[in-house]
């Protein structure tokens, strides 16, 4: 009978703690979906905020919004000359861009 009595212990004991594991990995399961929910929450409010500008129309928010990521994509310039004329035009298009 004592056989039997430390045979059933063992199983419940073996039953307990796979339980426990079980329950630990759905918690770690359940709080990895949690942070998941939260970044793509995240991302898509950012997302909404960047398309928000763009119906905006203001073309100069279009630019500032667009630009790291077009920048990036360019290759790298070493060194760069600016003439006269070529800041002359490209401001005066900015300028009149930005007064509509």
């Amino acid at each position: 009978m004592n056989e039997r009595r430390r045979t059933e212990q063992e199983l419940e004991r073996d039953r307990l703690r796979n339980e426990a594991e079980a329950n630990e990995v759905t918690l770690m399961a359940e709080a990895r979906a949690g942070e998941v929910t939260r970044m793509a929450e995240a991302e898509n409010a950012a997302l909404q905020a960047r398309l928000a500008v763009f119906s905006a129309g203001e073309p100069a928010a279009v630019l500032a919004a667009v630009a790291p990521e077009v920048l990036s994509a360019l290759p790298r310039i070493d060194s760069l000359t600016l003439t006269p004329d070529l800041l002359a035009g490209g401001v005066s298009k900015l300028l009149a861009e930005v007064r509509g």
